[in-house]
Parts: structure tokens; sequence; C-alpha cells
């Protein structure tokens, strides 16, 4: 393996649990909470400012890098030196049958139960009609009898892997689109996603074909991404974190969504660069043990977060700005200390039943 290939998957296996924490964190936001007659993401008052700018920044900004950066070190690890043709796609489609499909029919199954018994524990059983609408929703957009249709799967999180395995579906087209006009079909799709022109349509998400194409892009560079050098990682971290300050604190006003969407253009190769620099350092068991865990703690955290969120703020009610940041810490670090203890579980069942639930990772 050379070098620049050790750097590289160092940096990919660095990145990785982190970014399930962020993805959490997005999940954990508490706008939805009322202190005394207001919601806790209201404007900011004295003592509850910097409660509200916290959860802003760690919730709203900062983690929003993340599910970007999964679609483009997708699109990247699916391109990385190898000569795409027709055998090349259906050894790729087959092998993400088991590391893809497999574990996100096995947790939506679960979301599923945990629906139908929540029905069920509330006197709302559904019918026969409605019971196969909604294990048939369970796989793509979740209809619950009485609550309406939602746009994500039974375990919302894995809105991703549904998106990502359209994107898969079309990466014929799209190799054939870098090939024709190298990065001007990414590009283009960048001006429509940057202008928020498209929405993201369940399954065919404007998000995923662009990030996805990004990584594309670099992968199928000609030198495979290999010219890439990091010496700029420090400018770019400090570039990005003023825009996500100012887009904490709303300083662009009504343009404050092109903010936005500009941290997350320069968070990622941020994001990037900084795993470069952590990976030298060579992290223990300890953070491999972390790593390994990720896709279990992704999945089984959109289970079971909202519970989770419940339970606190029952047992330490927010009705302090010091009580309402410790539920705020309290929540993201509970569920994934319980989804790395579920997987380390996991792991002492058979490798081919456990498989079922992580891919194989």
């Amino acid at each position: 393996m050379t070098a620049h290939n050790t750097i590289l998957s160092d940096t990919i296996r660095v990145l990785r649990f982190p970014l399930i924490v962020g993805v959490v964190l997005i999940h954990n936001n508490l706008c939805d909470i009322m202190v005394g007659g207001r919601h806790v993401c209201a404007p900011p008052e004295g003592d509850w400012a910097f409660a509200h700018y916290f959860m802003t920044y760690f919730s709203d900004v900062l983690p929003r890098i993340c599910v970007p950066l999964f679609f483009a070190i997708s699109g990247y690890l699916f391109f990385y030196r190898t000569t795409f043709d027709n055998r090349v796609y259906r050894r790729k489609l087959a092998s993400r049958l088991h590391t893809l499909l497999l574990p996100y029919v096995m947790w939506n199954m679960v979301g599923f139960l945990i629906q139908l018994i929540r029905l069920c524990m509330a006197g709302r059983c559904p019918s026969a009609g409605e019971l196969v609408g909604m294990l048939a929703g369970s796989f793509w957009t979740l209809h619950v009898p009485g609550e309406g249709t939602s746009s994500m799967p039974a375990d919302f999180v894995l809105w991703f892997v549904r998106d990502l395995m359209v994107v898969v579906l079309f990466t014929p087209l799209l190799h054939a689109l870098i090939r024709r006009w190298k990065a001007l079909p990414v590009a283009a799709m960048g001006v429509l996603w940057f202008g928020g022109w498209v929405p993201d349509w369940p399954g065919a998400s404007l998000t995923a074909f662009f990030f996805f194409g990004a990584g594309a892009c670099v992968a199928l560079m000609p030198a495979g991404g290999d010219g890439l050098r990091l010496s700029r990682g420090r400018l770019l971290m400090i570039a990005y974190l003023f825009v996500s300050v100012a887009d904490t604190f709303d300083w662009a006003g009504a343009a404050d969504d092109y903010v936005h969407r500009l941290g997350i253009l320069l968070g990622i190769p941020a994001c990037v660069c900084f795993a470069s620099r952590w990976s030298a350092l060579r992290p223990g068991r300890w953070f491999a043990l972390l790593t390994q865990s990720s896709f279990f703690v992704y999945a089984f955290h959109g289970l079971f977060i909202g519970n989770a969120r419940k339970v606190l703020c029952h047992v330490l009610p927010p009705d302090t700005p010091l009580s309402l940041l410790v539920v705020y810490v309290g929540v993201p670090v509970l569920i994934i200390a319980a989804g790395v203890a579920g997987y380390v579980v996991l792991r002492r069942f058979p490798p081919s039943f456990a498989r079922l639930f992580t891919g194989g990772r």
C-alpha cells in the first residue's frame, strides 16, 4: 500500500465515528421543548442566550457537514482506483446488497415493530389493510394510521442509506457524464443545491447526487486524488470557523441559508484536513471499537433518541439554562454509550447474524 493510500485509509477510518456523533447531535435538537411557556430555541434572552447558541452551533451548524461528507466519501470510495465497467458495476451492486440493503431492511423492520407496538399500546392497533400499508411504507416513506405519512423510512435516519442506494443504481450514468464533461455536471448540480432551487424528494435527493458526484470527481481525477494536498488545511479551518460562527449568530440575515451552505462546502475539506492530522496520532484500541460500532450506533440512535430525550427531560426537567445543557449533552452521551454496548453484545452472536445489522462492518 502506498503512503497516500495509507493516509487516505487512516483519514476515512478516523472520520467514521466522529461523523456519526455529529449525526446524533443533529437529531438531539431540543427546540421543541417548552420552558416557561416559550420554546428553548426562541430568540435568546438573558441567561438563555448561551444555551441557545451552544445548541444551535452543535446541532444546526457544525454537524451539518456530516451527511454530505458521508455521501462524498461514498462516491470517492465507489470509484477510487477502479476501472469502471459492467463487471465492476455488478460486483459493487452485489457487495452493497450485503453492506447497505440487508441492514436497511432489518433496522426498518425493527422500526416497524416499534411503531406497531406503540400504536397497540395506545389502543390504536391498525387494521389488516392499514398494517400492510404501514409495513410497505416502512422501507421508503413510513405511513402511520392516524398520523400521516413521513418522508423517512421507519428508522428515520436510514433515509441516507435509502438515497445512497438510489444514487448507486445511477453510477454508470454518473461515470459517463464525468468522463465526458469532467466536473461540469457535478458543478451544475452544486449550483442548484447551493441556490436551494431543487427540493430533495424521498429517494431522489439532489444532496445525495451532488456530494456523491463530488467524491466521484475526485476519485476519477488522473491521479485519483493523489494530487490533493492538505497544505492549506489551516486556512480552510479558519475560514470555516468564521463562516460557521456567522451562521450560528445569523449575521447574514436573509442570506443565512447561503452562508449555511457555504459553511458545508468549506467544512467538508476542513474536516478532512483535520482528520488527516489526527490520524497521524494513531488512536488506540478504544477508538477502533468506536469506529467499528459506528453503523450500529447510527441505526440504533434513530429508533431510541426520541425516547431518551423524553426520559432524561422527565428525570431532569430543563427549566434552567444549566439543566437544559445537561440534558442536551446527556442525551447523546447515553444514546451513544447504549449503542456501543449494543454493538459489543451483538458481536457475541454468530457473525452471519451480526452482519444483518452491521453490513459486515
